[in-house]
């Protein structure tokens, strides 16, 4: 009589590479175990435990990847260990840190390092002993902001542009970051390159395209005024979009230290924090005391209301 197939979760960050590629590699890695994967894409906009199909349970494994947890969310990372047998977590957030030294269950292994992106961590932890592909050296060198290699930018701008993405799906984006990570043959390992270099090229001709769009809406969008977090307002570059965007949209702007875009989803403000001086302004700081999380340069969190205060047009730099 066959062996009944278990149910697992692959639960990543859903709003940026780091955390699609964790998406994938968790996906692949269940597959090849015989076990059917579920992934679900979180962004911190709600309770987990929300999640109707978390709530099913009876799981045998739950892998997350690149999400961050503190002793603000230890609740909803002990609630994650009841719902199955055993749970993986690979993060990078200098922020998970002390929950990962002070686990809420015993059937939870943590993996969480700075020096490395969630996939990255993931891929080692789960493939032990196989080379690291160059996909995911590529994702390691743009999530961190590194920038040792220009193609890192462009691979996420192709992954962004590719429309929706889908972990597990058999074609679109998510199947295009699995073919451009997994290698199991001579044959496939170039297929793989040949994916990467195809999705790069595409990155290429993106970045250029997002490059004359940011400066169309910094014409239109900047402004320059503060950030109110709790008791304090502190001095900001920002912008409100309809959409998601990085960093680069305020290239050629060196007053400010804190540069914040910002979009609404019809429910929740989301804000992404950038710092040109980590040492000086940790963002990560200030998105986990706003309930979010991040990195010392980069971070973000959700809120129900508009923080923006003082607000004053800006020209665009030349």
């Amino acid at each position: 009589m066959p062996k009944p197939v278990r149910n697992s979760i692959v639960l990543y960050h859903s709003t940026d590479l780091d955390g699609k590629a964790c998406g994938v590699i968790g996906h692949e890695y269940l597959s090849r175990k015989g076990v059917m994967p579920h992934p679900v894409g979180w962004n911190y906009d709600t309770d987990l435990r929300e999640k109707k199909l978390l709530q099913v349970g009876g799981f045998e494994k739950i892998i997350i990847g690149d999400l961050s947890f503190t002793e603000h969310t230890r609740d909803q990372l002990e609630w994650l260990c009841g719902q199955a047998e055993r749970v993986l977590w690979f993060d990078h957030h200098e922020v998970s840190i002390p929950l990962s030294q002070n686990l809420p269950a015993s059937n939870i292994q943590a993996c969480v390092q700075t020096d490395r992106c969630g996939a990255y961590l993931m891929y080692q932890g789960l493939f032990p002993g196989e080379v690291v592909p160059q996909t995911l050296v590529l994702i390691d060198d743009y999530d961190r902001w590194v920038h040792n290699f220009p193609e890192s930018r462009a691979l996420n701008a192709a992954i962004a542009a590719a429309g929706d993405f889908n972990v597990g799906s058999a074609n679109g984006p998510g199947d295009q970051l699995r073919r451009a990570i997994f290698r199991q043959s001579v044959v496939e390992t170039c297929q793989s390159l040949e994916t990467l270099i195809k999705l790069t090229n595409v990155g290429a001709e993106e970045l250029k395209k997002q490059a004359d769009l940011n400066r169309k809406l910094c014409r239109r969008l900047l402004f320059r005024g503060a950030l109110r977090l709790k008791d304090t307002a502190i001095p900001c570059l920002g912008i409100v979009l309809s959409h998601p965007c990085n960093s680069d949209l305020f290239d050629g702007y060196d007053q400010e230290t804190l540069l914040v875009p910002a979009c609404f989803d019809g429910n929740r403000w989301h804000y992404s924090l950038y710092s040109r001086d980590p040492e000086a302004l940790h963002v990560g700081k200030l998105a986990l005391a706003m309930g979010g999380g991040g990195h010392p340069g980069a971070a973000g969190f959700t809120s129900k209301e508009f923080l923006f205060v003082d607000t004053v047009k800006v020209e665009p730099s030349n």
